[in-house]
């Protein structure tokens, strides 16, 4: 296990000085990752951008890019609304999520495809297309697809990559690539992503998942997309403004073989499966990609499953149905 996984997600506890206990298990472990560069000593940092050419120059160089408007007036106006009318929803039936510290002022929203058709046609936005095959390969579909609405008060979280769950860990390589998608102005003060440029090049880690030192933050008008690799380190900023939140939607996708956060293909509703186009379900995990994703065993690559409607079950050896019980064995 990565210590800094284990420590984030508490998996490890520990007294003392949490930043030695984690180059200790370093020294211990066969991957040893250097601290990475202070954000100050850069030339330049990504910028939005419409260019989309320099987009992928900036993720490849730094890890992470901004797309400018890269949703159009009536998108971000029909995003914000189902969004704002969805919290406040959850909140008021008492199934809403919070988290941010000891008030808990953040609220995120989780299963974004059964929330609202805005949510599946985000699926759909061209950048998907044209980021996800390059950078992913064949079959890649979601991991997880949420809301972060942060709000004044929210003490951010530690510092953590989106690969850190993968284990045994592999630095060399992305396996997922996060699009974060802007709903309204996002700065510093209001809860912007704090982000270690170039953190996703080599065997790089902070030493503290607590310390901001040496980041940068995320920063965009309302309708920006940042593009980002899952290797790259990165928190939720603390949001220190007097007023307002910081709502963002994460689609988060990941390489065919890598296990998603969030199971779609059980959390979808069937009334959301029946009108989900063939890119959506790609996009929650229905398609089959080489061998893997089959039903009632091989699928040929590319078929999009369905849950069977006559499953085969225990038979009996005159090929009638038996009943299962518990095992004597």
């Amino acid at each position: 296990m990565d210590c800094r996984y284990g420590h984030h997600f508490n998996h490890i506890s520990s007294t003392g000085d949490s930043r030695l206990g984690v180059k200790f298990a370093d020294a211990l472990s066969p991957i040893q990752p250097a601290s990475p560069p202070h954000s100050s000593s850069y030339g330049r940092l990504p910028q939005p951008t419409a260019d989309l050419e320099q987009v992928r120059r900036d993720v490849k160089e730094f890890g992470y890019g901004f797309v400018k408007d890269a949703l159009s007036p009536p998108q971000l106006a029909g995003l914000q609304k189902r969004l704002k009318d969805q919290a406040e929803g959850e909140a008021k039936a008492g199934v809403a999520y919070f988290d941010g510290g000891p008030k808990k002022p953040n609220q995120r929203i989780w299963n974004l495809p059964n929330k609202g058709q805005e949510f599946l046609d985000l699926l759909e936005h061209p950048l998907v297309e044209e980021f996800m095959p390059e950078t992913l390969g064949d079959g890649y579909h979601l991991s997880s697809y949420t809301a972060n609405i942060n709000r004044p008060g929210s003490n951010g979280m530690g510092m953590h990559t989106d690969q850190i769950t993968i284990n045994p860990a592999v630095p060399q390589f992305p396996l997922g690539l996060n699009l974060m998608w802007f709903l309204c102005d996002v700065n510093e003060e209001n809860g912007g992503t704090r982000i270690l440029p170039q953190s996703h090049n080599g065997l790089v880690a902070p030493d503290n998942l607590f310390d901001n030192a040496g980041t940068t933050f995320a920063s965009g008008p309302a309708g920006t997309c940042l593009v980002f690799e899952s290797r790259v380190w990165h928190a939720t900023g603390p949001n220190i403004a007097q007023g307002g939140e910081r709502p963002v939607i994460l689609q988060f996708y990941v390489r065919h073989f890598v296990r998603p956060q969030e199971n779609f293909t059980l959390s979808v509703t069937p009334e959301v499966e029946a009108r989900m186009t063939a890119k959506m379900k790609q996009a929650c995990g229905y398609r089959v990609t080489a061998t893997l994703g089959g039903v009632e065993g091989f699928r040929p690559d590319g078929t999009i499953v369905k849950r069977p409607e006559s499953p085969v079950v225990a038979l009996n050896a005159d090929g009638t149905r038996t009943s299962v019980g518990r095992s004597k064995l």
